[in-house]
């Protein structure tokens, strides 16, 4: 007699904490608009607080942060730097876990750049650091939803298929873990495993899954059940068209999944996961017809046809990701493909505030770190002067320091 009371009450606290997720994600958006409008202000007040956080750590006592009092002081006190300045600090945080030289809170995490442009970067992020990447996340969704789904006549408790997989964490000699950072706080949070349930099509377990094909079969899998999809996303361009080629090249076995109810034997799951992930099937040869007759017409615009009320797209589409958006807008037809911001290891730079603009361009995002720019023709010089955000020339390009 219990079951549906209990059901109930599970009920009442999805929709509460929905309710709560989509008033934080308009109050960012709003906050983060503000702030545009008085960048100078806010821009001085995060370099402040900075300051003010870091000075009694071995770093801010060299450069003496608690004498500077403006952005004019930090400027002479403090020389333009590289990683390469950080590089001997962070190996010895890596392996004896002393943040103090560098930091004023422990990290939680060393976050691993690509190494494209050469030897891969540990990135140190404290919870300080993550709290300003998570504020302009939600600021993005307040977007979407009332530019995409409220327009769209979805609701806010409708829900996506994100494509996106998690490489393990690792350890640092002192412990401190170093990866991606995607996949953190996943296995431990109830409460991301609830958003995610709430959000997303793909159980938790999945965004876990290491091995790329495997970790988009089973996103596929499981958002090609939900009809009612509203949106569909990926980090980049080419994540989202790597995802699609794969539905394009294994429907036939993902339609007969969904048709009795199972899980594709060759796909590199441990158990655990792959039994998690049964337990939630059933045969749907309902959905299964309905897609099988969509696929067997070719896979130009097939996007809005399997999923009647998708929104909207969202990956970045800029940089090196332009090359893909073409052959992305194969399976997209005439969706919007929405180009969100631009970001970095270190920090969140910059947001789309203007979906129906194109090309897409991005604001900078003054709370999230403490902006300095060179200009082109100085990039090069032995010391350069750097220009602060609200002293850009318009016409003029630069680059972030």
């Amino acid at each position: 007699m219990l079951e549906h009371p209990l059901k109930l009450i599970d009920i009442i606290s999805d929709r509460l904490l929905l309710v709560i997720l989509n008033y934080f994600s308009k109050s960012n958006l709003k906050k983060l608009q503000n702030d545009t409008a008085n960048a100078a202000k806010v821009q001085t007040k995060v370099l402040m607080d900075i300051l003010k956080l870091q000075k009694d750590t071995d770093y801010g006592k060299r450069y003496k942060f608690s004498e500077i009092k403006s952005v004019k002081d930090f400027r002479k006190a403090h020389p333009i730097s590289t990683y390469q300045d950080y590089q001997d600090i962070i190996n010895n945080i890596a392996n004896t876990g002393k943040f103090n030289q560098l930091v004023a809170e422990p990290i939680i995490l060393f976050q691993e750049t690509s190494g494209t442009t050469g030897k891969g970067k540990l990135i140190p992020r404290t919870k300080r650091l993550f709290s300003a990447f998570q504020k302009v996340i939600q600021a993005v969704v307040g977007l979407t939803e009332s530019y995409y789904l409220n327009k769209n006549g979805n609701t806010n408790n409708c829900r996506g298929l994100t494509l996106s997989n998690a490489q393990p964490l690792k350890l640092t000699p002192s412990g401190i873990p170093r990866g991606a950072g995607s996949s953190g706080g996943i296995k431990q949070s109830k409460f991301i495993q609830t958003i995610i349930r709430l959000k997303y099509t793909s159980p938790p377990s999945v965004f876990l899954i290491s091995d790329y094909r495997s970790a988009y079969y089973c996103h596929l899998l499981f958002g090609l059940l939900e009809q009612d999809l509203a949106y569909i996303m990926g980090n980049f361009a080419y994540n989202l068209l790597q995802g699609l080629q794969t539905l394009e090249k294994e429907w036939q076995q993902l339609v007969n999944d969904i048709q009795y109810g199972r899980i594709d034997q060759s796909l590199e799951l441990d158990a655990s996961t792959r039994d998690d992930l049964q337990n939630l099937l059933k045969p749907n040869p309902d959905r299964a017809q309905v897609l099988r007759t969509e696929f067997e017409k070719g896979f130009e615009g097939i996007l809005p046809r399997i999923f009647p009320k998708l929104s909207y797209i969202q990956c970045i589409t800029t940089g090196s990701m332009q090359l893909y958006k073409e052959s992305l807008q194969v399976y997209t037809g005439d969706l919007p493909i929405y180009s969100p911001g631009y970001g970095a290891s270190e920090a969140w730079i910059g947001i789309n505030l203007e979906p129906q603009k194109e090309p897409p361009a991005y604001v900078i995002t003054p709370s999230s770190a403490f902006f300095e720019f060179i200009r082109i023709s100085e990039v090069d010089g032995d010391a350069p002067t750097t220009v602060d955000l609200t002293s850009l020339a318009v016409g003029e390009s630069y680059e972030i320091v």
